[in-house]
């Protein structure tokens, strides 16, 4: 699987912070309007308890998300990029 937020730059491993961030702001706006979205379709209100679990979900995605970027090895980096 390709790496989004990594990649080799002289060498060494590099993140993209703002790109992972962003994606970060994107993944927790579409999870809360989801989770608020059903919340309303079944109990035709708002509700805060819907946020707190799209904030759970979004929390575990995001924190998947950046442990994959931060696990990342160069030499697999290296593996994924002659193999191109």
């Amino acid at each position: 699987m390709k790496p989004y937020f990594v990649s080799i730059r002289e060498g060494r491993r590099v993140i993209h912070w703002p790109r992972l961030m962003g994606f970060a702001a994107v993944v927790f706006a579409a999870t809360a309007v989801a989770v608020e979205g059903l919340w309303y379709l079944v109990a035709h209100t708002l509700s805060t308890g819907a946020l707190v679990v799209a904030v759970v979900i979004a929390a575990l995605i995001v924190i998947r998300a950046v442990i994959r970027a931060l696990s990342y090895q160069e030499e697999e980096l290296e593996m994924m990029v002659e193999s191109r």
